[in-house]
């Protein structure tokens, strides 16, 4: 049921546009933290906190890291002793903002690569001279949380932007260039990333568009920030590990997310980007809804120049740890419709709310007999069935769901469901 794709070749995919980087700086500042055991929309009474020079900065960091947070609420915050450098400076259009950087929130394995807690900061009004440029955390007016809160990637920036000084040159090697700028635009890039988010903030700037975007991009020339909106609830994921279903959620439950990821591909899709990684684990919770994360394996969708139709990408190797979301045509190494290849993502992200993974493919191909049943002869409801009778004290899930999931999840990308068809589901349309 594809849609708008053109006839020829796979073409590679459109370079992104270059990021847009703010100058910063990481400094010692005067904070000032209101008494956040007090939450009540009256005067508050304030602390100060003073970032002193410290020799052993990962020390210092670690001890912030551990002690910020008292028991990881953030409406509570300890007036611990601060350290060098854990606040963010940068100069924007709309002035000077600054983020009081706290608590690691996660950290890659073997990478430099880590996300903190962080709080916007404004200046404080105070008569102290000795006090003057000092900061202050920003409450907010009925929000969910008594302080406004922010994720900030943080990126060494020679891994963001490596010397790349013989980029420009021109001479009798320039087609083996290009061929190599187009096999790393396939690949997982940290610069790319910051474009794509960037390119969400403009689309989506108010942010209703169910992924998240950049909101500021610094760099001090040793690290990048990424400032992101926070998501406390965690992820889809860990919300089915707390579900007491074995991993699965209430059927309503599961159409009101799955409604939030769908809001999220037409984002994606009005941007012209595959994301190409989707899963639950990178969808994340902002209150009772969910946005889609983590765009450091996207890639841009060639198109025609006026953008009606769509060109297949060339062939690139599987994205992600977890094979059963990566599309056929991705996990065997074909050109692929970039809008298909997250259908399928999304039509297993429903699967697996709606019935857990104990009955699902564990990889896409043809040797595996769940996916041959479910995927290729399109008789997931002949497994759904099975996996209902083990359960007979449950309510069962409805047959608008079943069909749904189905026809995300056929083999043949050209007969899956197309995002309008998908929003036109009389499943969707009940729940949106």
């Amino acid at each position: 049921m594809t849609e708008g794709i053109a006839q020829g070749p796979p073409l590679s995919p459109p370079s992104f546009p270059p990021p847009k980087v703010l100058d910063g700086q990481r400094t010692a500042e005067h904070v000032e933290v209101p008494d956040s055991t007090n939450n009540s929309s009256g005067p508050l009474e304030m602390s100060w906190r003073t970032a002193a020079a410290d020799e052993d900065m990962e020390a210092s960091w670690k001890e912030a890291s551990a002690g910020a947070l008292v028991e990881n609420n953030p409406s509570k915050l300890r007036r611990a002793s601060s350290i060098a450098g854990n606040v963010l400076v940068a100069e924007t259009e709309e002035g000077k903002k600054a983020f009081w950087m706290q608590r690691k929130l996660t950290e890659e394995t073997h990478s430099r690569n880590y996300v903190r807690v962080g709080f916007p900061l404004k200046p404080a009004l105070i008569e102290d001279e000795e006090m003057l440029g000092a900061w202050t955390v920003k409450r907010t007016e009925g929000g969910q949380y008594p302080f406004e809160m922010a994720a900030i990637k943080v990126q060494p920036h020679a891994k963001v932007f490596p010397d790349d000084d013989d980029e420009d040159e021109e001479g009798a090697n320039g087609d083996e260039k290009q061929k190599e700028v187009s096999k790393i635009s396939l690949m997982r890039n940290p610069k790319n990333e910051i474009s794509a988010l960037q390119m969400i903030k403009a689309a989506d700037p108010d942010g209703t568009g169910h992924v998240l975007g950049a909101e500021y991009v610094v760099t001090d020339d040793v690290m990048v920030y990424i400032i992101m909106p926070y998501c406390k609830e965690g992820s889809l994921l860990d919300k089915m590990g707390a579900s007491g279903r074995n991993g699965r959620l209430e059927e309503a439950e599961a159409c009101k997310f799955f409604c939030d990821i769908v809001k999220g591909l037409a984002t994606l899709q009005k941007v012209g980007l595959c994301h190409r990684n989707l899963s639950l684990e990178r969808m994340l919770i902002r209150g009772e809804h969910c946005h889609i994360s983590s765009l450091g394996w996207c890639v841009r969708i060639p198109t025609s120049e006026d953008g009606s139709v769509r060109h297949l990408i060339e062939p690139s190797w599987g994205c992600g740890k977890q094979p059963e979301y990566v599309a056929p045509e991705l996990f065997l190494n074909q050109p692929f419709d970039g809008f298909a290849v997250d259908i399928w993502a999304a039509g297993v992200m429903l699967y697996l709310l709606l019935f857990g993974g104990d009955m699902l493919f564990a990889a896409p191909i043809p040797e595996d007999p769940k996916f041959q049943e479910m995927c290729v002869r399109g008789n997931l409801k002949s497994v759904v069935d099975k996996f209902q009778a083990l359960i007979p004290s449950e309510k069962p899930v409805s047959e608008e769901a079943i069909d749904l999931v189905q026809n995300m999840l056929l083999a043949d990308p050209a007969k899956r469901l197309t995002l309008s068809q998908i929003q036109d589901h009389p499943w969707v349309k009940g729940g949106a």
